[in-house]
């Protein structure tokens, strides 16, 4: 696939409703770090694409205490794990707080 492309959808809050901005804003820190996983894991499924809900716990000085796979559209264990990993080393602009975090892999392809 050309053109992997990893969208970050407006995270909810663990009562479902939205978190305060900063948390948001470093919501959208997550897509780089995860692009190396989703370029990986193309190698071996060229066609993938779907989407992976995150579960973050971020401490007060914006480390994340807790990352865990909620839901899974993608049907691939190495880059929900990849995400999961990733994500539980990143220290974010923001913090503390919980969020869920919608994470969308696809291609900029797929928009034409």
């Amino acid at each position: 696939m050309t053109n992997p492309q990893i969208v970050i959808k407006r995270p909810r809050g663990a009562t479902g409703g939205d978190v305060p901005d900063p948390l948001a804003r470093a919501s959208t820190e997550l897509g780089p770090l995860l692009l190396p996983c989703y370029q990986k894991a193309l190698e071996m499924r060229p066609s993938l694409r779907g989407t992976l809900v995150l579960g973050i716990k971020l401490g007060p000085e914006g480390s994340v205490e807790e990352s865990r796979m909620e839901l899974s559209s993608l049907g691939d264990e190495f880059l929900a794990a990849c995400a999961v990993a990733k994500v539980g080393k990143a220290k974010l602009a923001a913090g503390p707080g919980r969020m869920s975090v919608t994470v969308v892999f696809g291609s900029k392809d797929d928009q034409k």
